[in-house]
């Protein structure tokens, strides 16, 4: 498997980093945090650059969510109506609320929620939001996130794998669902 990676980025130089979040992120089922993290492993191999691959690897992650947000934007009537189906209805109140409760720091907060990250700028998209507004917040703090995700992959070797990589990240989803999990709580019994 190690092989194969150091194959792939010799062959494809450092578009390996662009386009293995760029596509990974979008047509597979393993969460992005994973291969932000493989991507920061995989830098510190002698023959990378440290930083053209973190640059790469932040690029591919915006251009898909902005992707997103700008398909959304462009097609905000047929956008509106696919997520005013029952399949999505559950989501789309969960990002409404969240928009109600933070505000244009929904955005931040959707990091941090899984699947959320891709439902965001889509929503907000086909709900009118400025694009510069949208880049200002998404972008600056999308690039802390992968840059602390990218640090954190450096410090696996280059021989880690991909298990590594999601055993981590597993880890810290339910790290983050038990603090979401007490939060709301907390929120609830101040409610009551």
């Amino acid at each position: 498997m190690i092989d194969q990676l150091i194959g792939a980025i010799n062959q494809l130089g450092y578009g390996y980093f662009f386009f293995i979040i760029l596509v990974g992120a979008n047509l597979t089922p393993i969460p992005d945090p994973v291969y932000i993290m493989l991507a920061g492993s995989q830098a510190t191999s002698p023959s990378v650059q440290y930083i053209p691959a973190f640059i790469l690897t932040y690029s591919g992650m915006m251009i898909s969510l902005y992707l997103k947000f700008l398909i959304a934007s462009l097609f905000s009537a047929q956008a509106l109506a696919l997520l005013k189906r029952p399949r999505w209805e559950k989501n789309v109140m969960k990002v409404e609320r969240t928009i109600q409760e933070y505000g244009s720091h929904a955005i931040i907060a959707s990091y941090f929620l899984p699947g959320m990250r891709h439902v965001m700028p889509f929503f907000l998209g086909a709900s009118g939001m400025k694009h510069r507004h949208y880049i200002k917040v998404s972008f600056s703090f999308g690039f802390i996130w992968t840059l602390a995700l990218f640090i954190f992959g450096s410090f696996f070797n280059t021989t880690s794998s991909y298990t590594d990589v999601i055993e981590i990240t597993l880890a810290f989803c339910a790290i983050s669902l038990i603090i979401y999990a007490v939060q709301r709580r907390k929120i609830r019994k101040k409610q009551q």
